[in-house]
């Protein structure tokens, strides 16, 4: 939208000067852009009220000062007699000044709703700024908005009501409200957004597929509600998942509690963090352990919520590494020298030379999905070669160069410890977690970013003190914290960057490179809680399960 152009048309038609191919055109428009429509309504606010304020002219009696004196009297000409009168005394006249004033206020707000409403009927209702707005969006989705159908863009700010349609079983899709509340869509899903114009509540219908919800405590009396065919799901502030089928919805709770009511029976239960509940005809509500779909083979459950992409290494042969999470487009990863690796009995990809495994596209979904939560986690189930090699070598990354502008994040090893570096708004920089963390059995590694900024390391499901890197050599006294800070925004993250295993890529030195056993690498747009580190650390990787808190595998 030209706003320049379209703010000059909207004018010219509150005065009536448009022709009359100016004015289609314009109709047009507003009824196609909610942006336009936003313009209208304020342009027509300031129209009215200047238009009404010049015809207030003509109420008042002639001579009459609004301005009351601030002491004496002052004499007014009296216009039938031609001579002077003492005016009213003053306290009768503020008091007609005032009732005078009143009016014309009242009729001011009377002309404008008559005039605002004429608008949004023939137009549509104007968009509330930046309530609600697609942060994020990978695949074929849809728009149905006023009776027209578009492609849903990043960016996009949402009048309500509205309707999403993904196609495809990779579409995915993320959702920001004002207040920080966060919603996403994956594969075959369609949903509402209503409008709760009274309460201000937020409202969310899901015909079918799933909903992943972030939802940020919400005032008292105005819990967020989020419904389907079978059932009622009622939010204060906490994160859950919805899937609906044809037969049943299925609402799973990460995290805080939520209460599930069922439309037909009336019957409803609260679910805590950790359990589920299925919402569907001869099935009584009721509250059960366990909150993901996703587990391995030992039955332990993994976490899902916020998952962008999920690599088990369990192809047994080939060239490529699968991305298995179902969510979005796949971001398969191919190795560049297949002489360079070993498949692993059982599961894992033993790296035992100097190659690269990446995914050759950028890594989009994965770049999307943290700029617009402001979060990630890295997690990582390895065995390192040994506890010398340097780089430090790259275990993840998503970059392309070892520059401070060439990478957006990197899980690294140095040595005997782990870092984890990321690039914000205010620049790059390194965490890491102290010496002798690192062992060559396999090992456990996540490394997490919050929204206020808080990076974390854990190693074997235990939270490790951090240092920043002093010249990758940090001295165990300065490892004292458990979580620190690299602050600023991740939207300056390249969205050209591939997402990039074992070493670095366009660099042509040695020391960047890493070696040892990959078994699983999982990456999140939110930063996954001590808790949820902890389960799936428990859930062990490739079908084996651990069998006490020190690592050891079963």
């Amino acid at each position: 939208m030209n706003t320049r152009k379209t703010a000059d048309c909207v004018s010219r038609y509150l005065d009536e000067s448009l022709s009359g191919a100016e004015e289609q055109a314009l109709v047009e428009q507003l009824r196609a852009d909610p942006a336009a429509r936003e313009l209208l309504y304020d342009l027509a606010m300031q129209h009215a009220m200047l238009q009404r304020l010049t015809r207030t002219a003509g109420f008042l009696p002639a001579g009459l000062d609004l301005e009351v004196p601030a002491r004496g009297a002052r004499r007014v000409p009296d216009r039938d007699a031609g001579r002077k009168v003492l005016p009213l005394p003053r306290r009768a006249r503020s008091w007609r000044i005032t009732a005078l004033a009143a009016a014309l206020l009242v009729a001011m707000g009377i002309g404008l709703h008559v005039q605002m409403r004429r608008l949004r009927d023939q137009f549509g209702a104007a968009p509330r700024a930046a309530a609600l707005s697609a942060a994020a969006v990978d695949g074929d989705i849809a728009l149905e908005q006023a009776g027209r159908r578009s492609r849903l863009a990043p960016g996009m700010v949402l009048a309500l009501p509205c309707r999403i349609v993904s196609a495809g079983p990779h579409a995915d899709a993320a959702f920001v409200y004002r207040d920080g509340t966060r919603l996403r869509l994956q594969g075959e899903t369609v949903l509402q957004f209503r409008d709760v114009p009274d309460t201000g509540a937020k409202s969310v219908f899901v015909e079918t597929g799933m909903l992943e919800a972030d939802v940020a405590p919400q005032p008292a009396g105005r819990a967020m509600l989020i419904e389907s065919r079978d059932a009622e799901v009622h939010v204060i502030g906490t994160r859950l998942t919805v899937s609906v089928s044809a037969d049943a919805t299925h609402v799973d709770v990460a995290e805080g509690e939520v209460r599930v009511s069922c439309k037909r029976t009336g019957q409803s239960v609260a679910l805590s963090a950790g359990h589920s509940a299925v919402v569907a005809a001869g099935i009584a509500v009721q509250a059960t352990p366990g909150h993901t779909p996703d587990r391995t083979v030992a039955g332990t459950p993994r976490v899902r919520l916020g998952l962008l992409a999920l690599y088990r290494f369990d192809a047994g042969r080939g060239v490529v590494v699968r991305d298995v999470s179902g969510i979005g487009r796949a971001l398969d990863l191919r190795i560049a020298a297949p002489e360079a690796v070993r498949w692993l009995p059982g599961g894992g990809l033993a790296v035992t030379g100097r190659t690269l495994i990446a995914s050759g596209l950028p890594a989009t979904k994965i770049t999307q999905g943290c700029r617009a939560t402001g979060e990630l986690t890295v997690e990582a189930w390895i065995a390192p070669l040994n506890t010398t090699q340097s780089g430090p070598g790259r275990i993840v990354t998503l970059s392309e160069n070892p520059g401070r502008d060439g990478q957006n994040f990197t899980l690294a090893q140095a040595a005997t410890f782990y870092y984890g570096r990321l690039r914000t708004g205010a620049g790059t920089r390194g965490v890491c977690a102290g010496i002798d963390v690192v062992r060559t059995a396999l090992s456990h590694v996540v490394f997490t970013r919050d929204a206020k900024g808080l990076c974390r390391i854990y190693v074997d499901g235990v939270q490790r003190k951090l240092c920043y890197e002093p010249e990758l050599q940090p001295e165990p006294s300065d490892c004292l914290y458990p979580q620190l800070p690299i602050d600023g925004p991740l939207s300056v993250w390249n969205p050209g960057f591939q997402l990039v295993l074992a070493d670095e890529v366009r660099y042509t030195g040695h020391s960047r490179f890493w070696l040892g056993a990959y078994h699983l690498v999982a990456l999140y747009n939110r930063a996954l809680s001590h808790d949820e580190v902890q389960a799936n650390y428990t859930a062990g990787v490739g079908g084996r399960r651990l069998a006490s808190r020190t690592g050891t595998l079963e």
